[in-house]
């Protein structure tokens, strides 16, 4: 008897341990685990390496298949003379521009009082002035030409042996911007000459640090997708723009690169790049941002 009497205890602690548990526990369903397994890694390929025309290798390891990849390209120059030119040039038509709106303002106020010499001759002051101005014009467009090239960077993956202008187009140097006959005379133009150029990706047009005097510039690629210069891979031959582009305008006719994202397999791979001429003060700065497809 005793014995039934300490089993049904045990059996009801049991059962109210059981009926304890069960109403502590959450019935609710948990969140999914998310499947994005996916892993971010930067490759440091080159940092702060002389590059003045060189072919420079950045050689890098992929562990897995990417999803995703960007580019990164830092460029660095101190500006040579025909830069600092240029922007002489700009400073001095900004200066011309405003004597010859101050002359617009003289010659409308003659006017009205009725001085037409003293308005004839600020009119030549101005004719004299606006000449001026149309061939500093003039000479900043062929530099504009001359200095894109000049600081121009291509790049290709492993045993390429074709280099890509990633944001820019093809030019004649001959071209003008927008109209040749606003400039009829191009004789004393020195950077024309009949050799195609690499123009667009503007490089060159970066502010300068104060401090050190160096220029910087980043342009990141999405290695999913860039556009380049046409070179004409479909047809045999590049497609040189008709006429100069607008600056800032969006660039037409270039050829869109999709393939490298797939290229990209596991294992040993090299970029190359290649940056300005010979002989100028530049270095360069290039990281990879890749997301692999799994954390593996």
């Amino acid at each position: 008897m005793k014995n039934n009497t300490k089993l049904s205890v045990f059996l009801l602690a049991g059962l109210a341990f059981a009926l304890v548990m069960a109403a502590c526990t959450d019935e609710r369903t948990p969140p999914p685990v998310s499947p994005d397994q996916r892993y971010t890694e930067t490759i440091i390929l080159l940092e702060n390496t002389p590059a003045a025309g060189e072919d420079l290798r950045g050689d890098f390891w992929l562990r897995d298949s990417l999803s995703d990849c960007q580019l990164n390209l830092t460029f660095f120059f101190h500006p040579d003379d025909d830069l600092i030119w240029l922007e002489r040039l700009g400073n001095e038509v900004d200066s011309l521009t405003e004597i010859t709106d101050s002359l617009n303002i003289l010659i409308t106020n003659y006017l009205l009082e009725g001085d037409t010499l003293s308005a004839v001759r600020e009119a030549e002051l101005k004719a004299a002035d606006s000449l001026l101005i149309t061939e500093r014009r003039v000479l900043s467009d062929s530099l504009d030409t001359f200095l894109d090239d000049r600081f121009k960077v291509s790049i290709w993956l492993d045993s390429d042996t074709l280099g890509l202008y990633p944001s820019g187009v093809f030019l004649d140097s001959t071209t003008l911007r927008n109209d040749a006959t606003l400039y009829p005379d191009t004789s004393t133009l020195t950077y024309l000459g009949d050799s195609m150029v690499v123009w667009g990706q503007g490089i060159y047009l970066t502010p300068h640090d104060s401090i050190s005097g160096w220029r910087g510039m980043t342009m990141r690629l999405d290695l999913t997708e860039f556009w380049v210069a046409d070179a004409g891979f479909d047809v045999g031959d590049p497609y040189i723009h008709p006429i100069k582009p607008v600056r800032g305008d969006p660039l037409s006719n270039q050829y869109p690169v999709r393939d490298w994202i797939d290229r990209l397999t596991p294992g040993d791979h090299t970029l190359h790049i290649r940056f300005a001429e010979p002989g100028m003060e530049t270095q360069v700065t290039v990281t990879l941002i890749v997301v692999y497809k799994s954390a593996g």
